[in-house]
């Protein structure tokens, strides 16, 4: 098998700032304001599905229950209005 990256970043075409996302099975999540915090997302994304035994519909032996939900991942919300107007006083 092989690891394939799961974070990646793109420009928001309002702000024209980067912003970070992980990729999962499950969707996109995003955005975050560097890749630390996407990754570190990433990691607590990850330990929640194993300790609540989600591996994704992967085996017939999962115990999580399917739904088309999304699971509830704490994001911190980045306001770019503010970094924006910051952005543009100094430019």
């Amino acid at each position: 098998m092989f690891k394939s990256a799961r974070t990646f970043c793109q420009r928001n075409a309002e702000t024209g700032l980067m912003e970070w996302f992980f990729h999962a099975r499950e969707g996109i999540y995003g955005p975050f304001f560097d890749k630390e915090k996407a990754v570190k997302a990433l990691e607590k994304f990850i330990k929640q599905n194993i300790e609540t035994f989600d591996d994704g519909g992967r085996s017939s032996n999962s115990q999580a229950k399917l739904s088309l939900e999304q699971p509830v991942i704490s994001v911190t919300t980045i306001k770019f209005d503010n970094l924006k107007s910051k952005r543009g006083k100094d430019s």
